[in-house]
């Protein structure tokens, strides 16, 4: 889904200073429904949705909220050495 995060990171600087709102933007650029955020854990090589690993603090979130918050964790990623690359 995502590709261009230096892109992204552009964009994002031309609306804010500073980092503090990098969380809240990568959260907007998460996939909403089941299919695509299936497709996107697959896509960048996080597993299967039959392999997601239930953790502690997972308790009682649903098997997608448990797949985008690993995206995020990805995105995060990919954004944050696309702005330091950019810097």
């Amino acid at each position: 889904m995502m590709s261009n995060w230096k892109d992204l990171v552009k964009d994002y600087k031309k609306e804010y200073d500073d980092e503090s709102g990098v969380s809240e933007y990568i959260e907007h650029l998460l996939p909403i429904y089941y299919h695509h955020i299936s497709d996107e854990y697959e896509r960048l090589g996080l597993g299967s949705p039959l392999s997601v690993t239930i953790q502690d603090d997972h308790v009682g979130r649903t098997l997608a909220e448990i797949m985008n918050l690993a995206i995020y964790d990805e995105y995060y990623e990919l954004f944050m050495n696309a702005w330091s690359e950019e810097e």
